[in-house]
């Protein structure tokens, strides 16, 4: 297993250790890309899944008077990449 992908591995766990999910869905993003560079698409797929879950929870629990689409602008990226898997 390569570097890139132990230190988002050990960095995921920390995440969820101290149950920061917006560090969760960036880690799990972070690792999807080092498992594509790797050739691994499914676990990749699986990442980016597993990211947009969190993701929506967290978008579920904003306050109503929060921008929902401000939220959601940085977050695209994840949803483009499995897209682009053929999810």
């Amino acid at each position: 297993m390569d570097e890139s992908k132990k230190s988002y591995e050990t960095a995921l766990e920390l995440c969820r250790r101290i149950g920061h999910p917006d560090c969760e869905w960036r880690t799990l993003y972070g690792l999807a890309n080092s498992l594509l560079a790797a050739g691994e698409t499914e676990a990749a797929r699986e990442m980016l899944q597993e990211s947009i879950e969190i993701i929506e929870g967290i978008r579920e629990a904003l306050p109503s008077w929060a921008n929902k689409d401000d939220f959601m602008e940085e977050k695209t990226k994840v949803f483009t990449l499995l897209e682009e898997l053929g999810e």
